[in-house]
């Protein structure tokens, strides 16, 4: 149950969503590295490109060896299916449980913004260097691809439910883009309109000539020493492509996020301070704070509003509601902290 993964319900103990997704995702991990017959030829492949890749770090630029040792590598990788077998062996070496939830909370934490399989790659090769784990400082981009499609692929299995919510979402969003127009709908209770404006000046390339006019030998009419800019033009907009089905997932998101923070604002008999999805307010009144994020939470939710959303961007909402009794986040310890 998902509402219990991120501490939604009433129960006394405090579960983690990302801690929950690495477990699944080693356990894929861990099976995939157990159908392999060639483990340890494997295994000394990947030595093999981590210590070619330790040693480039202290080679000269510009010099033979460090020629020898980009050649060396080049080769090494050379085999891409030898390489994606080098995959599944290179993250099971990840053993520590706290590594493994640093590794994959990115990933799960942008999937409500509607983060896809090659988004989730992506992350995995800028975050590698900031996890502080030794091993990723020698990750192939092939292999960090590979972990963010399991990681979608697990997510679609595991948070089946509300990947397919935000499936609709960007359903809608790619079927108004065909439409040239722009999603639209209003958040419940606050009705306030949400528009996905999103536009750019058309853009024309303007080509400037600095060299002597006798030098004209281009196909364009001018020398080889011209420079080519684009500008675009504010005054004449285009829809930007794309943006329809990418901001629809995250935008109705942050939609509700933002009902939900107002909600709570014109609530609150006492000052709070709000910093996106967070609140603030003085010891004294953290009590009554904690009691009004979840009133204005379940009240949020409990009228229908995922059903409005799908109805105002026209898709159906054919996706059944859980088990799970919204009223218990009146009486959950752990959640909003």
């Amino acid at each position: 149950m998902i509402a219990q993964q991120t501490n939604l319900t009433s129960s006394n103990h405090n579960y983690d969503l990302y801690a929950y997704v690495a477990d699944h995702v080693w356990e894929e991990i861990a099976d995939q590295f157990e159908g392999l017959e060639d483990t340890d030829s494997l295994e000394m492949h990947i030595n093999e490109i981590v210590e070619l890749k330790k040693q480039l770090q202290f080679t000269e630029k510009g010099t033979p060896e460090r020629s020898r040792l980009l050649i060396a590598l080049k080769e090494a990788k050379a085999d891409k299916e030898v390489m994606t077998r080098c995959a599944i062996v290179f993250w099971n070496r990840i053993t520590d449980i706290k590594q493994r939830r640093k590794i994959v909370k990115r990933n799960t934490m942008t999937i409500s913004y509607g983060s896809t399989a090659y988004g989730m790659g992506r992350q995995q090769i800028d975050d590698a260097q900031k996890h502080g784990i030794e091993l990723l400082r020698y990750m192939e981009h092939m292999w960090a691809s590979y972990l963010g499609r399991l990681v979608f692929s697990v997510c679609t299995r595991i948070i089946d439910k509300p990947m397919q919510l935000l499936g609709l979402f960007s359903a809608a969003g790619s079927r108004i883009e065909d439409e040239h127009d722009f999603l639209r709908w209003n958040t419940p209770i606050t009705n306030f309109p949400v528009i996905q404006h999103y536009t750019r000046g058309y853009a024309k390339k303007i080509y400037v000539n600095y060299g002597p006019d006798e030098e004209c030998i281009s196909a364009n009419g001018y020398s080889d020493s011209a420079l080519q800019v684009t500008v675009r033009f504010k005054e004449e907009p285009e829809r930007v492509p794309g943006k329809q089905k990418s901001g629809a997932a995250p935008n109705i998101v942050h939609s509700l996020d933002a009902t939900h923070l107002v909600t709570v604002k014109c609530s609150a008999p006492f000052t709070i301070t709000t910093v996106h999805d967070s609140f603030g307010c003085l010891p004294n009144k953290a009590d009554d704070m904690f009691a009004i994020v979840r009133e204005r939470f379940v009240d949020l939710y409990s009228e229908g509003t995922l059903y409005s959303i799908c109805k105002q961007i026209d898709v159906v909402m054919d996706i059944p509601y859980g088990e799970f009794n919204i009223d218990e986040v009146l009486d959950s310890p752990y959640s909003f902290i």
